[in-house]
């Protein structure tokens, strides 16, 4: 595929944003980045300073979003792949990294991202919850701990409850696990059995919206996965590209409610 300086200069622009959204630039990030110059033909003498400098002289990145927007469909695969890519190679994923993405895609009107089928297989995280304060932050919290009770005393304290209630099958969370291609598992939500009770709880719009039954939710909320066989809980594990669709799947059924810090 043959893309203009322009066009490259954009995505370089859209994927700086995620390289510098943790204030700490990866090796592995920026071999991302090279690899994918190198895949378009655009990665030789003097090429990537030009489209470095165009980048950092002549676009902002109101401009190289509009640029990106105007890309044909192949083009905008392309750069949801890289994108997703880019702030999954290290085996995390930030909550800044996440709001960026999902920022990118609507703004763009980027497609789902297609991971490359043997980097998804071969990728291995560390179990990851996504948290959901009542005040709309959402969060990240990644456990190597797999026992039921200990795992529920790590994400008992991460919400200040003493103990936990599993929400599942709801239709909200049923749409969602369908939509993200769940297989074996379902999305679950965990809430404070006691939230009521605590006069430091607050109404959690998005559990009480994804609850999708007129009653309200309160306090703190993690979202994890629950097997269909035996209801053993987890967290997402398969790949940062799952976690990333989740988690914007979510905020889209709640209206985009979840921001991060």
């Amino acid at each position: 595929m043959k893309l203009s300086l322009q066009e490259l200069a954009a995505i370089y622009k859209l994927v700086s944003n995620i390289i510098t959204a943790d204030e700490e630039i990866k090796s592995e990030e920026v071999d991302v980045l090279y690899d994918f110059f190198e895949s378009v033909g655009a990665y030789h003498e003097g090429m990537v300073d030009k489209i470095i400098e165009v980048s950092d002289n002549q676009l902002s990145t109101e401009d190289a979003t509009t640029i990106v927007a105007h890309c044909d469909a192949d083009t905008k695969q392309i750069v949801a792949n890289l994108l997703a890519k880019v702030a999954g190679c290290d085996g995390e994923i930030s909550p800044q990294e996440v709001e960026i993405l999902n920022t990118l895609k609507e703004i763009c009107e980027l497609p789902d991202p297609i991971a490359d089928k043997d980097d998804d297989d071969d990728e291995t995280i560390i179990p990851a919850f996504i948290i959901a304060r009542s005040n709309g932050i959402a969060e990240l919290f990644q456990t190597e701990t797999t026992d039921y009770q200990p795992l529920e005393a790590e994400l008992a304290a991460k919400i200040g409850a003493q103990r936990l209630e599993v929400v599942r099958y709801t239709a909200p969370l049923n749409a969602i696990s369908q939509h993200v291609g769940l297989t074996d598992h379902h999305l679950v939500m965990l809430v404070d059995r006691n939230g009521y009770a605590r006069s430091d709880a607050g109404d959690n719009m998005t559990g009480t919206i994804l609850y999708g039954a007129g009653y309200e939710i309160m306090g703190d909320i993690i979202f994890a996965l629950e097997s269909d066989s035996g209801y053993k809980l987890s967290g997402i594990v398969e790949s940062n590209t799952l976690l990333n669709n989740i988690y914007n799947t979510i905020n889209n059924a709640v209206g985009g409610l979840l921001k991060t810090k």
